[in-house]
């Protein structure tokens, strides 16, 4: 979909009001600019039409690249646009090959779960920093070592860096 016909919601926790929308206290974003694209990856930078409402409690993260990514992680996501999962992963990154792409991979602990619809979703470190992106993957709950594959920002750095980073500090 073009992104300025993307829809941003934020807030959303559980489906309590998805069926009566009118009864929600609706935090929603309507579009956005793509800001830059990495296409070996896939991947594309979104500028928001808006900036979220400041009482919408809206997170802003910071991001990590290089060395000393810790071996804790966490990826938040909605997957299908059901109620938020949390997925916890403990270890090194292992490489994963998909057709011609080798991606980082993390084996899950049984905590949460990685499903169609999640693409994108962020991977944060151990100190909550964005380090990557979920692009596929078969961790379930109750099942240690389903592997979650992703693309961290290193990865795509060269892509992002101007907008991320406009100073170079990281250089």
């Amino acid at each position: 979909a073009p992104a300025a016909s993307l829809l941003f919601r934020f807030g959303y926790n559980q489906p309590d009001c998805v069926e009566t929308l009118s009864n929600c206290e609706l935090e929603f974003i309507c579009g956005a600019d793509v800001v830059t694209k990495d296409l070996a990856n896939g991947l594309a930078l979104l500028r928001l039409k808006d900036a979220p409402g400041i009482d919408w409690d809206a997170y802003y993260a910071g991001w990590h690249i290089g060395d000393n990514l810790g071996t804790n992680h966490y990826c938040i996501q909605h997957p299908k646009g059901l109620v938020k999962s949390f997925v916890s992963y403990r270890g090194d990154y292992m490489p994963v090959i998909q057709g011609q792409h080798v991606y980082k991979g993390l084996a899950g602990l049984g905590i949460g779960q990685t499903s169609g619809g999640s693409i994108g979703s962020p991977l944060f470190d151990e100190d909550l920093d964005l380090v990557g992106v979920f692009v596929g993957g078969n961790s379930r709950c109750n099942i240690e070592g389903g592997i979650d594959r992703f693309v961290l920002l290193e990865d795509v750095w060269d892509s992002f860096k101007l907008f991320l980073d406009p100073t170079q500090h990281m250089n």
